[in-house]
């Protein structure tokens, strides 16, 4: 399996821009990711803290 070139803090601070105001197609553009991508990272990390994040990991 590809492993992501984008790290468990990384993803999350781009679902937290999203967030907080940012247009999707705009940070799309800025990570060099597909719109699909984004939302399939927002179904699968949404909602969850770093803290969260490493805890996942550990499992």
């Amino acid at each position: 399996m590809k492993t992501s070139r984008f790290s468990g803090s990384q993803i999350i601070a781009v679902l937290k821009q999203v967030e907080v105001g940012s247009q999707v197609p705009e940070r799309c553009r800025e990570f060099g990711i597909n719109s699909a991508t984004f939302y399939k990272w927002r179904s699968n990390f949404g909602g969850v803290d770093a803290s969260r994040m490493t805890r996942l990991k550990m499992l």
